[in-house]
C-alpha cells in the first residue's frame, strides 16, 4: 500500500491518558472495558476506504488489549496510525504495546492518530447512518458497538 513503512520503534506517547476530555453518549462495555464515542466520516460514493474512531477505558485491575476488529461494512479492517513527516501524511502500522490499555487507562482512536481502517468498504458511509464494529480484546473478548456516520 502506498505511504506504508515499517513501524520504527514503539512510541512512548502511546495515547493512553487518564481523564483527558469528556465522552458523550452511551458506552458499550465488556467487563472493564467502556467503549464511547463510535464514529466515521461520510464517504464519497466509490470510496474504498474509511476510518472509524473511538474511544476505550480500562476501569479493571488488569491490562486489557485491542487486538483487531471488524465489521460488515468493510471487507477487512486494520488498526494504523496517522502520521505526518515533513508535510506527508502516512499510515504506520502499531505495535502491541500502543494497543495496550493498562488498568485504570485510556486508549484513543481519532483523526491524526489511531484508528481502524476499513479496507474494502461495501457501501458509502452517509450521514446518519449506524455502522456494526466489533473490537476484539485480548482478555474481554468481542466487545459490539455501533459507529454514527458524521461528519466531524
Amino acid at each position: 500500500m502506498r505511504g506504508m513503512r515499517p513501524f520504527v520503534g514503539v512510541a512512548v506517547a502511546t495515547l493512553l491518558f487518564a481523564g483527558c476530555g469528556d465522552d458523550t453518549g452511551p458506552a458499550d462495555t465488556a467487563g472493564a472495558l467502556s467503549v464511547r464515542d463510535v464514529w466515521a466520516r461520510p464517504t464519497a460514493p466509490g470510496a474504498p476506504t474509511a476510518a472509524f474512531y473511538f474511544a476505550v477505558e480500562n476501569t479493571g485491575t488488569q491490562a486489557d488489549r485491542l487486538l483487531g476488529a471488524t465489521s460488515s461494512a468493510c471487507l477487512s479492517t486494520m488498526v494504523h496510525r496517522s502520521t505526518v513527516d515533513d508535510g506527508v501524511t502516512s499510515m504506520e502500522p502499531t505495535s502491541a504495546e500502543e494497543l495496550t490499555l493498562e488498568p485504570q487507562g485510556r486508549l484513543a482512536f481519532e483523526p491524526g492518530g489511531l484508528h481502524v481502517m476499513c479496507l474494502g468498504l461495501v457501501t458509502p458511509l452517509t450521514e446518519g447512518a449506524d455502522i456494526d464494529l466489533r473490537l476484539t480484546f485480548e482478555m474481554a473478548g468481542g466487545v459490539d458497538v455501533t459507529a454514527a456516520v458524521e461528519d466531524r
